[in-house]
């Protein structure tokens, strides 16, 4: 009886218990109503992230909230007034932060240790609307009773780097605070250098070229030296003679010591060294491509990889990001199926198409990725990176993409070229591909014939 009577007890004790918990890990967010009225916001926003944490170190949760103002039903997921919202749950106040035409597309918010005040401090990021791959960054701290900015659109400008082309097909480049110089090969270019007149066949350069750095393209938080406190690994795009002319990469490790110190920095470059004889036949593409396959749990997926490329090509790297584009759905028990097409392969440019579908929730998607490999130049294509880059050009861009529109629904809707659309190139056409929100079961595709946009892409199409 009295064994009875304590198993009874304990189950009572745990069910008081198990209630308090999941009371405890209930949070009553507050409305966008009830936080603008309190902060006196006048602009249309809404709650794009929110989270709960003991920022302020009383230990009590407070409330995050990551709000900003939708630019355009068209575009839902552009927003303009990003803003930080954090709500003291112990003295009952608001902190607000922010700075001037903070933007971006798909906002995210996430929260890490930084500083090493053992409290969690708030990460956003968001992708530009420009060319050039560029991320906006605002890390905050709760430091004396405010709400401190310790990362914003200064610091997102990375690691300065400033340099110039000289004779010979090479350039200098020098990283603030390191006193050895780079010395870089351009002679990949070669060709196209003289076509643009900023080297003569003799290669003597014709024109003051400074290259420079883009700001961070990816800025992550990693434990570098693993004592359980994040730094940021920050990449920067170097560019030559315009944004289009890629020369190489800046990877920098930052750890915030009351400030932000470089700790490393790393260059890196994918130019190749010049060899006339691969400008020969250049029509002929001289590698093979094999056929694999991948049986998953939800079907099988096929991908390639490329076999016999020239020494300079880095095929590593390829074969590595082909396999990349399925590796999401190995694991996936959503029924799906996956193939793909070598819709364009020659010496100087590899496009690949991969298609098909996967089931959800009762519903059937597509699926389109590919993959766009400029040979000649040794280098991966993104939309942005596909034509020459000035305003005037992505104008006419546009302009012809849009004309090619045939569904007037789409074509009004259009919002240009953006970084997140896909492309895929055959013999004919250029193909530009996209989905307008995440609800869509089917991408819009918008084919373009070659003939009208050829002239304006960076890249080199017999």
């Amino acid at each position: 009886m009295k064994k009875i009577f304590y198993n009874s007890a304990l189950l009572i004790f745990l069910i008081i218990i198990f209630s308090i918990t999941a009371a405890a890990e209930e949070v009553n967010y507050l409305s966008i109503q009830s936080i603008k009225e309190a902060t006196g916001i006048s602009r249309e926003v809404s709650i794009i992230d929110k989270k709960s944490a003991d920022i302020t170190g009383d230990h009590i949760e407070d409330q995050i909230y990551l709000i900003g103002q939708k630019y355009s039903d068209n575009i839902p997921i552009f927003y303009t007034y990003l803003e930080v919202i954090v709500y003291d749950m112990n003295q009952k106040k608001f902190h607000r932060a922010t700075y001037q035409d903070f933007s971006g597309y798909e906002p995210k918010m996430a929260l890490y240790e930084l500083t090493g005040d053992k409290l969690k401090d708030i990460f956003v990021e968001s992708a530009s609307a420009g060319s050039g791959g560029i991320y906006f960054h605002l890390i905050l701290s709760f430091q004396k009773g405010n709400l401190k900015i310790i990362f914003d659109d200064q610091q997102n400008k990375g690691v300065n780097l400033t340099g110039e082309y000289k004779d010979e097909f090479t350039a200098v480049l020098r990283i603030a605070g390191i006193e050895e110089e780079i010395e870089l090969n351009l002679s990949s270019n070669k060709n196209r250098y003289i076509r643009e007149k900023i080297y003569d066949k003799n290669g003597r350069v014709l024109r003051d070229i400074s290259p420079y750095p883009y700001p961070y393209g990816q800025l992550r938080p990693i434990d570098y030296d693993l004592d359980g406190r994040f730094e940021l690994k920050g990449i920067q795009r170097i560019v030559g003679a315009y944004g289009a002319d890629g020369i190489g990469y800046l990877e920098s490790i930052l750890k915030y010591e009351s400030g932000w110190k470089i700790k490393e920095i790393k260059f890196s470059t994918f130019l190749r060294i010049y060899r006339p004889d691969f400008y020969l036949n250049e029509d002929k593409a001289d590698y093979n491509i094999s056929r694999h396959s991948s049986v998953t749990k939800s079907g099988e997926v096929h991908f390639p990889q490329i076999e016999n490329l020239t020494e300079d090509v880095n095929s590593l790297y390829i074969n590595k990001q082909l396999k990349e584009i399925i590796k999401p759905f190995l694991n996936e028990t959503n029924q799906s199926q996956i193939d793909y097409k070598v819709v364009y392969n020659s010496r100087n440019i590899l496009s690949i198409k991969y298609s098909g579908y996967q089931l959800h929730e009762g519903g059937k998607y597509e699926i389109i990725k590919s993959f766009n490999y400029d040979l000649k130049n040794n280098r991966r294509l993104n939309i942005e990176s596909l034509f020459k880059n000035t305003g005037e050009i992505r104008q006419k861009v546009n302009s012809i993409i849009k004309d090619s529109i045939k569904d007037s629904s789409i074509k009004d809707k259009f919002p240009g070229i953006r970084e997140w659309m896909g492309f895929y190139i055959d013999e004919k056409e250029l193909t530009v591909y996209y989905l307008l929100n995440d609800f869509q079961t089917e991408f819009i595709e918008i084919a373009v014939p070659l003939s009208r946009i050829k002239k304006y892409l960076d890249v080199d199409i017999r």
